[in-house]
């Protein structure tokens, strides 16, 4: 758990100082071009993934000699999504009339779609909570794709494609690095718990649900800036990214805990099932009861924080809706807790539904709040969506305990 902390908040730190130099050096308008490009590309790597790599983890804890044999799917799994993903970038781009199809920005960021297929060995170091050598690669590709943000901003570059393609160069690298350090791991694993080719029947659909799942979760968490650019143009993108991006890094903490949980849950959820349910209800509590003195605290905050790190335009203009974020904030970290719960069951399906809800509700609320309120309307409609998620999920998880409880 130590090392997701340094791991993952060491990332998105790195991120917000980039987020917080792009504001400095380049117009607010070209700022909302890299956040929607990047939340872009954020979902893309989600399709390339297609759900793999959590069907890899659940499957791997709960039938360990079957990991070597899935992995070989994974990765002709991702070649296929990751073709795909690549046409949809290029598809989008020859529509937004601020981006140029040839540009080399855009080509690099392609480019590292595919570098994701190294990345599916990642699930080895997850399966046996080894988290040190990813998380240290975490933070290191994170500096480095800092690094070359700063390069570029000292070169007077206003290119907001070029930075994004500096941040993919370091991931890619990242994913290549995976790729060789989980080899000696994956020797271990192989020769404690063997190879066999059970159980690898209906890998491609489970990926499918739990990165159609996946998509859609990415896709209300990333609607919001996407709409703002859409319906209220590159300024209000260029001044809520920051503000999104702040929230993104406090709800780091229940994606790594449950990043953690993932494989201790499948295996307790196909041997212990009270044991599961116990857990799970003491990870949602523990959470909530993290987050919400937290929360309390960062309220009176918000407007000095944004104006020290972004700039007085964008805490005049960002602050109510970093108010509202933070109460979305709240609801995020118990939900988190019940989704992973319900796929960590094997009910890939029934994630799905939960995040297809949450979406509707998110494309609803940004269609009625963000043409008339903006940045604020966006904000609004994101801690709806959360709500409506939260909701869902819990609703799922009780449908999953009243099946154990008919079993039983």
């Amino acid at each position: 758990m130590a090392f997701q902390i340094i791991g993952r908040c060491g990332q998105a730190t790195a991120a917000l100082v980039a987020m917080a130099l792009l504001t400095r050096k380049l117009g607010i308008g070209a700022v909302g071009i890299f956040a929607t490009w990047e939340a872009i590309f954020t979902l893309l790597d989600v399709v390339v993934d297609g759900g793999s790599g959590n069907a890899l983890v659940r499957r791997g804890g709960a039938f360990p000699q079957s990991l070597k044999p899935l992995l070989a799917r994974a990765l002709r799994f991702r070649t296929i999504t990751a073709t795909l993903a690549t046409l949809v970038a290029f598809g989008v781009a020859t529509l937004d009339p601020r981006v140029q199809v040839s540009d080399p920005g855009l080509v690099i960021c392609a480019i590292g779609l595919w570098f994701h297929l190294f990345g599916s060995r990642a699930c080895v170091f997850q399966l046996c909570l080894d988290f040190r050598f990813p998380s240290v690669l975490r933070i290191v590709t994170a500096l480095l794709g800092l690094l070359g943000v700063i390069l570029l901003a000292s070169q007077g570059n206003e290119n907001p494609l070029n930075y994004l393609a500096a941040i993919a160069l370091a991931r890619m690298l990242g994913n290549l690095v995976i790729w060789i350090g989980a080899a000696p791991l994956l020797r271990r694993w192989v020769k404690a718990n063997g190879e066999s080719k059970h159980n690898l029947g209906g890998f491609e659909r489970e990926s499918l649900s739990l990165g159609l799942g996946w998509l859609a979760r990415e896709a209300y968490g990333r609607l919001d800036i996407l709409a703002l650019r859409a319906l209220a143009g590159p300024v209000a993108a260029g001044i809520y990214a920051p503000v999104r991006k702040t929230f993104t890094l406090a709800v780091q903490i229940p994606a790594f805990v449950t990043n953690v949980a993932m494989a201790s849950l499948s295996s307790q959820a196909e041997s212990d099932p009270e044991a599961f349910r116990n857990h799970v209800r003491r990870l949602a509590r523990n959470l909530s009861l993290f987050v919400i003195p937290l929360a309390a605290i960062s309220w009176p905050f918000a407007y000095l924080y944004l104006d020290l790190a972004f700039g007085a335009e964008y805490g005049e203009r960002g602050v109510t809706a970093l108010w509202i974020l933070i109460g979305a904030g709240i609801l995020v970290y118990p939900s988190s807790v019940f989704i992973t719960a319900i796929i960590a069951r094997g009910r890939a399906g029934l994630a799905l539904g939960v995040s297809v809800v949450a979406l509707v509700v998110c494309v609803i609320g940004n269609l009625i709040w963000v043409p008339g309120s903006g940045v604020t309307g966006a904000a609004i409609a994101r801690i709806v969506t959360e709500a409506a998620a939260l909701a869902a999920a819990i609703f799922g998880w009780s449908m999953l305990r009243q099946g154990s409880a008919r079993l039983g």
